[in-house]
């Protein structure tokens, strides 16, 4: 079973508005956001070694256009203080677009799939 796979990881304490002591310490959110700026890093250092430009450009573009989605999902405050560079916006209007062509995707193989079935 993969339930212990997705219970090892609680996201919901990366979006939590009003973070109290008993429920999630602040120093662990702290954490939790440090350790995957530490992942993003990581993977992007990975990516320098990839010796085809145009799979190290896409592996790139789509790293910085899930940083940027992090970026606003864990912006506090007042949104218009978030400045977000023109290459972050550019990843992050592909990325969507590529999370949603892959939702139309799956719709369609899902149809193929039902009507061999039948």
């Amino acid at each position: 079973s993969c339930r212990t796979v997705f219970d090892a990881f609680d996201e919901t304490m990366m979006f939590k508005q009003d973070v109290t002591a008993e429920a999630s310490p602040q120093n662990e959110l702290v954490s939790l956001k440090s350790n995957f700026k530490g992942v993003f890093q990581n993977i992007s250092s990975i990516l320098d070694c990839v010796q085809c430009q145009q799979c190290k450009l896409h592996g790139k573009m789509a790293m910085l256009g899930y940083g940027t989605a992090l970026k606003i999902l864990f912006t506090r405050g007042d949104p218009q203080d978030l400045f977000l560079e023109r290459n972050e916006i550019v990843a992050l209007v592909q990325t969507v677009a590529k999370f949603s062509e892959s939702i139309k995707e799956v719709r369609q193989l899902t149809q193929l799939y039902w009507q061999q079935q039948h």
